[in-house]
């Protein structure tokens, strides 16, 4: 299967006010071929 590298990104989104309204994390599982293609 090759190796495997995983990028999370966390996001949060404030009103004016500085209150929390939302937050969202997103995961990018990065495989061998992309691993390659990006020669990292």
């Amino acid at each position: 299967m090759g190796l495997l590298g995983f990028l999370v990104i966390a996001n949060n989104g404030e009103d004016a006010d500085g209150n929390l309204i939302f937050t969202s994390t997103s995961t990018i599982i990065i495989n061998e071929a992309v691993r390659k293609a990006m020669s990292v």
